[in-house]
């Protein structure tokens, strides 16, 4: 931690300040050591202080809950709930295809990099969209390629080696396409997709540790 000490970057996260970020996975200049951050993380931090949390009564969802995310989250006014289908990782465990919450009750759910894993995306985006308030808003983030116009997945693709190759990981079942956004329309949202280390631009994008590969698709019940 002492050799990466210094102040060209900035995790927006917890305001922590590094020469550069930790390597993860193969990747250089990545990892926040102190709060645990990766690039779509502070994207979307970046994301959720400009579009406000929501205030009132309104309850916030958070899917797969990432520490540095849900410490953000958990200051909201009108509550917070974090669910996992795996018991232990989060406050409810829960399959997001039938989640024991009441219609319309969040106002902000937050779904990043889940929807990949999920054999039946469309019982997933009925139920996002049924417990999202009228007046709310779900966040989406998953990994695609911009080359595809189609979203790969194939039901029969259970080896983990060809999902890897496929899909990135071996417990993705797909990998979306340039179709994502018709496929967010088509179950009963609009959709605007933004790309903090686009809006930031190049010289904050790389204090910050952003990449342009990092989108967020808020969707909002049509």
């Amino acid at each position: 931690m002492v050799g990466l000490s210094g102040r060209g970057r900035e995790c927006p996260c917890c305001r922590a300040q590094w020469r550069r970020f930790a390597e993860f996975n193969g990747r250089s200049d990545s990892l926040c050591l102190r709060c645990g951050s990766l690039e779509r993380h502070r994207a979307l931090a970046i994301h959720l202080r400009e579009a406000d949390l929501p205030g009132g009564d309104d309850e916030i969802l958070h899917f797969a809950p990432e520490p540095s995310i849900g410490r953000l989250l958990a200051r909201a006014p009108g509550g917070y709930v974090s669910t996992d289908l795996e018991p232990g990782l989060a406050m409810v465990a829960a399959d997001i295809t039938a989640l024991p919450f009441e219609d319309g009750r969040f106002g902000l759910v937050v779904c990043s990099h889940v929807l990949e894993h999920i054999p039946d995306e469309g019982a997933a985006l009925a139920e996002l969209r049924r417990v999202c308030s009228a007046g709310g808003r779900v966040l989406v983030m998953v990994p695609r390629d911009p080359e595809r116009e189609d979203t790969d997945e194939d039901p029969s693709v259970t080896d983990p080696e060809e999902r890897r190759r496929r899909f990135l990981q071996e417990d993705h079942v797909r990998l979306y396409g340039l179709d994502l956004e018709a496929r967010l329309g088509a179950a009963g949202f609009d959709v605007t997709t933004t790309i903090p280390a686009v809006e930031e631009g190049p010289e904050r994008a790389a204090l910050l540790g952003l990449r342009s590969e990092d989108e967020i698709f808020s969707c909002r019940p049509a």
